[in-house]
């Protein structure tokens, strides 16, 4: 089920560039998947930290890691909220149709 649940998330992750194309105008959209790739790789390298120093300070505190690791696994919680906040934000910028030359026949 775990799998499952992750597997289904982790799909999403494919759509950011689409969303960042559909979002910001053409000339803008390297910088904005530049920014929008290093936000997925910026959570990658803070959560271990954050986790870390939450099991730090209930071990600490209470000297068991259980309630450590309940309120550890939080944070990607947290995280994941924050993003979807994001997502909630996002306007799609509606592109110029097109219009075909009329033919004089």
């Amino acid at each position: 089920m775990l799998f499952f649940i992750i597997g289904f998330g982790f799909g999403a992750s494919a759509l950011t560039f689409a969303v960042v194309r559909q979002s910001f105008p053409i000339r803008e959209s390297g910088l904005v998947s530049g920014f929008a790739n290093t936000g997925g790789f910026l959570s990658a390298v803070l959560l271990p930290g954050f986790f870390g120093k939450v099991l730090d300070h209930f071990q600490s505190v209470s000297g068991t890691m259980t309630e450590g690791y309940s309120y550890g696994f939080i944070i990607p919680v947290i995280f994941s909220l924050i993003g979807l906040f994001g997502v909630s934000t996002i306007k799609e910028m509606r592109q110029p149709e097109s219009v075909e030359p009329e033919s004089s026949l």
